[in-house]
């Protein structure tokens, strides 16, 4: 009998055997979401799209050598352009989303002051979500199933062209055991200038990409690897989310900062009636202090515990 497309592969099973499984694994669920009709622009349902797309956009980029070079990166620019329009929907719900969270106990003025930041965040939300609706509005779930599937089907030895049989041989433990180290070598490689530059926000976003196919590379070795490996994972996972969190901070002061800084300039004597909004940009900046503590201190412990020899050791 044939096996079904979605077969776990043996443990000691090929890196192509395994590719082709979770890429249509991942390929399902993005298309699934893509096609969901209740509230498709809700804030959870646009961070979940948003996160598959990831997903599915980081196996193309680090096997991206196992693939016909022109369509695979084709597939990888429409699923970052598809990233890009859901990431700009979703950094609007989050800094509005802590807007309105700070306008519940306010006086009357304080709340009509923030209600106009709102109104303009609001604006460009609503710009985002026609960009993001005209997007999705031509791109065809479909054929994006139909040009992943093309790509997965040169792992099966069918475009013999595309690399040597030796190469289709390498085994997925194998491959995942160079893939881990690399991964995190391109995420820890920005540490020290995070670490020690803190207001360096460009190196901050650097590093929290690069950790982000490093999760997702943990992810699908988790069923070849031990229960040390899905320990490693969660540390991982704890990590991006801290910067997640910071990041969204980050957003919320550059919103508030770009704000003030427009209204006062024309008339410095508006600092006093705004001065809700530069208390609340005072409190974002301390939030963000103390989760950027907690993550040196995460990184500190990291060293000291040496958790890159845990990591490789988790999937030897």
């Amino acid at each position: 009998m044939r096996s079904s497309l979605h077969d776990t592969p043996s443990p000691d099973g090929t890196l192509d055997a395994w590719l082709a499984y979770v890429i249509q694994i991942k390929l399902d669920v993005l298309v699934a979401l893509l096609k969901e009709k209740n509230d498709p622009f809700a804030m959870e349902h646009v961070h979940k799209l948003r996160v598959n797309a990831r997903r599915l956009e980081a196996i193309f980029r680090v096997f991206e050598g196992r693939f016909p070079r022109k369509k695979v990166r084709q597939l990888r620019e429409e699923l970052r352009a598809m990233i890009g329009f859901l990431g700009d929907v979703r950094e609007n719900d989050v800094v509005l989303e802590m807007l309105e969270r700070g306008a519940g106990t306010l006086r009357a003025h304080d709340k009509f002051i923030l209600g106009i930041l709102l109104a303009q965040v609001s604006r460009r939300q609503k710009k985002g979500l026609r960009r993001l609706r005209a997007y999705l509005k031509i791109m065809r779930p479909q054929e994006l199933k139909r040009r992943a599937r093309e790509l997965t089907s040169t792992l099966s030895g069918k475009a013999a062209n595309v690399r040597s049989r030796s190469k289709s041989r390498i085994l997925f433990r194998d491959a995942m055991r160079e893939v881990i180290p690399r991964l995190f070598g391109e995420f820890m490689r920005f540490e020290e200038r995070v670490r020690d530059h803190p207001k360096r926000l460009e190196e901050f976003h650097d590093m929290r990409v690069a950790g982000k196919p490093l999760r997702y590379m943990m992810e699908i070795v988790l069923p070849v690897a031990g229960t040390r490996a899905k320990k490693c994972l969660r540390e991982i996972e704890a990590f991006l989310t801290e910067m997640g969190a910071i990041h969204d901070l980050d957003v919320a002061i550059e919103t508030i900062a770009d704000y003030l800084e427009e209204v006062t300039s024309y008339d410095p004597a508006m600092k006093q009636g705004v001065g809700v909004l530069f208390r609340l940009l005072e409190e974002q900046r301390r939030r963000r202090e103390v989760l950027f503590r907690k993550l040196c201190a995460t990184l500190q412990r990291w060293d000291r515990e040496n958790f890159r020899s845990a990591l490789i050791q988790s999937i030897a």
